[in-house]
């Protein structure tokens, strides 16, 4: 089987991250801005999409026995069990 070029969170990113670009144009379109404009603020928007989702999305999240993420500077990464 081949390898796929993207993964599944790269491919979930820029989906949404095109979908917001989208809207973003067609908004711009309906509120009556140029063609090119609307165009513009639509890479624009995607870009903000996905660079914010990529914030939110976890690549490899490390949670305590709690179920809540570990802070870098807290007791608990430091301490050996």
């Amino acid at each position: 089987m081949k390898p796929s070029l993207l993964s599944l969170r790269a491919v979930v990113l820029l989906s949404l991250g095109m979908v917001g670009g989208v809207v973003t144009v067609a908004l711009s379109l309906l509120a009556g801005h140029a063609i090119a404009a609307s165009l513009l603020g639509g890479v624009a928007g995607a870009g903000g999409v996905i660079a914010f989702l990529d914030r939110i999305v976890a690549t490899e999240a490390k949670c305590t026995a709690q179920g809540l993420p570990q802070v870098e500077g807290s007791e608990e990464v430091h301490r050996h069990v």
